[in-house]
This record gives C-alpha cells, structure tokens and sequence, in this order.
C-alpha cells in the first residue's frame, strides 16, 4: 500500500496542511531578542544629521531676519529643535535616500511640534504612494515627545526617539538611551562613514504640514456647508440634537473617494478603492449656550492625520480664517512662528466637542494639548456618538482624563 502522498490529504475530504504560521522574531536568538526590547540609541551619524540641520535652520532664520526691518533680534535668536527620517525617495529599490525634516521653535505648542509637522508634511507631500513607507522609517526628534507627539506616531508612523544633543555618545538621554550604542534595531542600516547622512538630498517638510492644515480645514468645511450653519445659529443644545446635526452632515458631505468601481469582476479594484476613502466621521464644537461653533468631517483618505477633529481644532490652534487660509500665526511669512494677530477668534469658555465616533489617541491628545491651553476652559466635556473598537482607541488620553462619554439621547 503506498503511503499517502505528503503534497496531497491522505484521504478524501482531509484538509490540506496549513504552514505554521511565522512571526516577525522567528529565527532570532535570545539575545537577539533582548536587543531589540532596548531603547534605540541614535547613532553618530544621526547625531550629526541632526546639528548639521539645525545649523542650516539657524543660517536661513538669521538671514531671513536680517533682510526683515519688522522682525526684533531675538526672534532670530530663538532655539529650535528638529525632527528627521531616512527614506527611499520612492519606490525604486535602487532609488537614493533623501532626508525629510521639520524644525520649530523650542516654544512651539504640542500641536506644532517638530514631529508634528514632519508626520503630517511627509505625508501630504508622499500622499497614498510613499507616505506609508516613509512613516514607517524611525523618526528621530531632538525635542522630547510630549503626549501628543507619541500618539501622532502610534497612529500615523510607526518609530520614533529623542535624541538629547546635550548627552555625549556614552552618556545616558532621559528615557530615550543607554550606555551600549549595540541596540540599534537590525533594520536600520549601519553606516561606517559618519557624515554619510548629512550629504543626502533634504526635503522639508513643513510647508507640505502647512498646506495639508489648510487642505484639510477648507475641504472638511465645505463638504458639511459649516458655514450655513453657523450664520444662522444652529443649535444643537444636547446629545440628541447633536446626534442628529451630524447624521445630516454626513449625509451632506456624502462619501467622497478618489476612485469608484462597481464592476464586481474588479474586487481587488474596488478593494483598493475601499481604502481610498475617507472615513465617515463628523466632530462639532457647540457652546455653553448649545450653538454650534464649528464642524469639520474626516479627509484622511490622502493623508492619515487629517481626521475630523484634526480638520476641526487646527484652524482655531494655528490662527487660520475660516478659509484655511494664513500661516498659523498671522504674520504672513508662512512658517507659523510669528506673533501676528490671530486670524480666527479662540474657542469661546465653556465649549465642548461632539465627535460622531470615538477620539482616537492622536485626536484625543490633540484636544487634551488644546484644553491645557487654555487653562482647561474648553473641550473638557466631549461626547462621543458610536464606540469606536479599534486598538488605537482603547488607552486615549481623553480615557486617562474621564473627559469622554458615549452620547445620551435623552440628556
């Protein structure tokens, strides 16, 4: 009798064998794997990357300065810090490496942070081709990640560290380094040559930040017809009501997609297409009286930070009109650093925020950061329509604060 053949069952209706399923550390040793639990140590080359950028920024700050008759000596003086990744410049395997950055003011708020703005302007500037892989390289800060710093990397990147320039190579970063420069992660391509990083091509990232800030406000705005509703004092003073407003504007801002196929022989097409949308969620701030102040809805089909609540604050946090137009600090000279008059009025004392789903941890950091603002006057109370299941809004800052609750239709 001849045995059973091992690339076939062995009899009628036996399931064919299933291959073991691996993980991402199999075929690692142990201390492999301790390795890779180690903080990460940026390397000198990283370190020099780093300096020579902030170096770079200082020059064109000064220059720019000097050539400015309204700009005082000591804004031109102003510490800043840097983010940076390594990436391909595109898909190519054989493509080079370019350096994307961002730098900001040592005083910048959270919501303007140096990771902030290389997370956001990577991803604009890359859009649904590169973005993903761009995010997905360690990012490196030279500022210390506040709370919302490390949530914009949980759900929109994937790595980052601090790298504290005042530490020598040997010493010891809070929380960020340790003595042995040999927990570098295996993935991350060891250079001999120390400067061979600073003489790759650099991208900054932060006027791509500045436009999809802009993109974002005016497009969220203009798919609700947010500003009929706020001409006419819409209100919408408790969760039902709430409830409803945003049912209707997302019915009014529809499903947009960049690509639509119902040709149901096509569903890797349509498969696609299904993850070029943007998600359907709504986020509303309402005053202590119940009028509605503002409503934004999500456009993260092109750019994962661009979630409502996102759409809905940044306006009222970087000083833009209602048209997504200015710089973030209404003087004009597009890099948001400025002390101009605000574009758009603060949120009024007392508001809150409805979001149609549950915050995420970056939208939930993002309001908590806007709240600490202002001295915890707005947004302590925000309401929250469907339970969101996803990881990403399990442990949120909103959570940790007892600020969130699920809507009561009849309260």
């Amino acid at each position: 009798m001849r045995a059973a053949s091992a690339s076939r069952p062995a009899a009628r209706g036996a399931r064919w064998p299933l291959a073991a399923a691996k993980g991402p550390h199999d075929g690692l040793t142990k201390r492999q794997k301790r390795e890779l639990n180690r903080p990460y140590v940026p390397r000198e080359d990283e370190r020099r990357l780093a300096i020579s950028l902030l170096e770079d920024a200082s020059s064109s700050s000064s220059s720019s300065s000097s050539s400015s008759s309204s700009s005082s000596s000591s804004s031109s003086a102003r510490r800043r810090d840097v983010a940076f990744l390594v990436a391909r410049s595109d898909a190519d395997a054989d493509a080079d490496d370019v350096v994307w950055y961002a730098t900001a003011p040592a005083d910048a708020p959270a919501w303007d942070s140096p990771i902030a703005r290389l997370v956001l302007g990577a991803r604009e500037a890359g859009g649904r081709a590169r973005a993903n892989a761009w995010c997905r390289r360690r990012i490196v800060s030279t500022r210390a990640m506040s709370a919302l710093d490390r949530a914009i990397v949980k759900v929109a990147a994937q790595r980052a560290t601090y790298l504290d320039l005042g530490v020598d190579d040997g010493g010891a970063a809070a929380g960020t380094m340790n003595a042995s420069s040999a927990s570098a992660s295996a993935d991350d391509d060891d250079d001999d040559d120390a400067g061979a990083l600073t003489r790759l091509e650099r991208r900054d990232a932060t006027p791509f930040a500045r436009a999809a800030t802009r993109r974002g406000a005016s497009a969220s705005r203009a798919r609700v017809d947010v500003a009929t509703a706020t001409a006419t004092a819409t209100r919408v003073d408790d969760d039902a009501a709430c409830v409803a407003w945003a049912r209707e504007a997302l019915d009014r801002a529809g499903e947009e997609t960049t690509r639509t196929n119902d040709d149901d022989e096509n569903d890797d097409e349509n498969e696609k297409a299904r993850w070029r949308r943007d998600r359907r969620v709504v986020a509303m701030v309402v005053d202590r009286d119940g009028v509605l102040v503002d409503a934004a809805v999500n456009t993260n089909a092109e750019n994962a930070m661009l979630h409502a609540e996102f759409n809905l604050l940044m306006p009222w946090l970087m000083r833009l009109d209602g048209d997504g137009d200015g710089d973030g600090d209404g003087d004009g000279d597009g890099d948001g650093d400025g002390d101009g008059e605000a574009a758009r009025k603060s949120l009024p004392p007392g508001a809150r925020l409805f979001v149609s789903l549950q915050c995420c941890a970056m939208c939930a950091a993002l309001v908590c950061a806007a709240s600490d603002a202002r001295g915890g006057e707005v947004l302590t109370d925000v309401v929250y329509g469907e339970e969101d299941p996803g990881a990403l809004a399990r442990d949120t800052e909103l959570r940790r604060r007892g600020w969130e609750r699920k809507r009561d239709e009849n309260r």
